[in-house]
């Protein structure tokens, strides 16, 4: 039979340190609505330089026939965004090489991409600082 020696240690308590993740992405509740005349917007632009005019720096999203886009008026939840939702893309009328030729309506809109069954992926708001397009507001849990 062996025995072995075990010292003693003396009891201790440790302290963890809660750290919050600094990139964090908020929960939203957007409606899915551009303006007025949404029936007529063909054309989808990501703001990609970021410079909020539509130009030749921005890329084409979504393209529809004549007359027959328009944002689906459905509330969406789980809409993902890293920060507070804010003016991103542009529904257009026309094409940017067509713009100066045809008297072209474009609008800025918030735009996220979403995965429905029934609209579709492509789907924007077209002012995502209003409470009537943003039932809530991100949820921290």
């Amino acid at each position: 039979m062996r025995l072995e020696k075990k010292d003693w240690i003396s009891p201790r308590t440790g302290f963890q340190e809660f750290t919050p993740q600094e990139f964090i992405a908020g929960c939203y509740h957007v409606h899915c609505k551009t303006d007025a005349s949404n029936g007529n917007y063909r054309y989808v632009y990501l703001d990609s330089n970021g410079d909020g005019i539509l130009n030749d720096g921005d890329g084409l999203i979504y393209s529809a026939a004549p007359g027959s886009f328009v944002g689906c008026n459905v509330v969406h939840t789980g809409v993902q965004s890293d920060g507070d939702l804010a003016l991103n893309a542009f529904v257009s009328t026309h094409t940017i090489r067509n713009q100066s030729a045809y008297n072209c309506h474009t609008t800025r809109v918030y735009y996220w991409n979403q995965q429905t069954a029934q609209y579709g992926n492509v789907h924007m708001c077209y002012d995502p600082t209003s409470a009537d397009y943003i039932a809530e507001r991100p949820n921290a849990s």
